[in-house]
């Protein structure tokens, strides 16, 4: 039985990032070189924030993951206060594995295949997810013990890693392997473009975004940042996700066999989630607004007007009239 909203403890690790960030110098540390770490249920929650985090200094540098709970950690995350999560049969929102996008960081996943609450096919899993999206990553299976801490000698001998390392080892491990190869970037408007209800990727004022693109407070906030990058004026060396789509031309989806029952001369376009004055005041996403997905998408006139949230209303099936949103756009 789930008894509280899961989906808090993502809205705090939010917030834990936005105070690691706006308090860097106090804390005498580097905000671009954070790494999560987490155990079963808190493995899930990493590599959940991990698969959907989007705001600039939301994700982490890199993640540990040991033993992380992905499956049932799924299903209590897209379960309802007060009912049975093991009920829940529709549960890919909330599955690392079915989210996995090559913006997830480099990752270190930990097992040991003795463990009966998470399955070795789940691990499997998830790293073939890492390995098909090109995430660098690294798989250490220790061949003895169960859903705990093995001793870490252990599990070096199942690795490169030396009996003398330790599992504080693993974050340095993390922190030496390739770059994510993208940003998932967000597409927020400036105040002054929203006060005018326009979005970053209108075609009618690609020139205007163009030079503001440059403008260091741009820059600073991240306004418009995929469209920036579509233009060609990424910010402080971004590579926006799924990016070789530009922003004012229909992407046609891929031809199949005359006789196919799929065939559609359809063209699809980049939808993007850009969000709400109240959700930019309030640092959130539009995965974290779900009365507002349910209640706004296509109902509401403003939103409507200005397809906020467009991509996120989309895939849950409440996209707005017209819309055909390319699969290979990152939501």
């Amino acid at each position: 039985m789930v008894c509280n909203d899961p989906r808090e403890t993502e809205k705090d690790l939010n917030a834990a990032m936005d105070v690691l960030h706006k308090n860097a110098a106090d804390y005498r540390i580097n905000p671009n070189e954070i790494v999560f770490s987490g155990f079963s249920a808190g493995g899930h929650l990493a590599a959940l924030h991990s698969a959907r985090c989007s705001r600039r200094g939301s994700c982490p540098k890199a993640q540990v993951l040991h033993y992380p709970y992905l499956d049932a950690g799924a299903m209590i995350f897209c379960s309802e206060v007060g009912t049975r999560y093991r009920e829940q049969m529709d549960f890919n929102e909330c599955h690392p594995t079915s989210l996995m996008d090559r913006g997830v960081p480099p990752t270190i996943v930990y097992h040991a295949n003795q463990d009966e609450l998470v399955q070795t096919r789940q691990m499997t899993d998830y790293v073939t997810a890492l390995t098909n999206h090109g995430v660098p990553h690294e798989y250490y299976e220790a061949p003895s013990g169960g859903h705990f801490l093995v001793s870490f000698s252990e599990l070096a001998a199942a690795t490169s890693l030396t009996a003398t390392a330790n599992y504080a080892s693993l974050i340095e491990h993390a922190l030496a392997l390739p770059d994510a190869q993208c940003n998932r970037c967000t597409d927020n408007p400036s105040q002054a473009l929203y006060d005018e209800g326009l979005v970053c990727n209108s075609p009618e004022i690609f020139s205007r975004v163009e030079s503001a693109c440059s403008a260091p407070h741009w820059n600073r906030r991240g306004y418009c940042r995929q469209t920036c990058f579509n233009l060609g004026k990424a910010y402080d060396g971004e590579v926006c996700c799924d990016s070789a789509v530009a922003a004012d031309k229909p992407v046609e989806k891929e031809e199949v066999a005359p006789d196919s029952p799929a065939v559609s001369s359809t063209l699809c376009t980049p939808c993007y989630d850009n969000l709400s004055r109240e959700m930019i005041q309030n640092h959130l996403t539009c995965a974290d607004s779900e009365e507002d997905i349910q209640t706004k998408c296509r109902d509401d006139e403003y939103w409507t007007l200005n397809r906020l949230c467009q991509a996120t209303c989309y895939l849950v099936g409440r996209g707005y009239d017209g819309d055909e949103c390319c699969e290979a756009i990152s939501m």
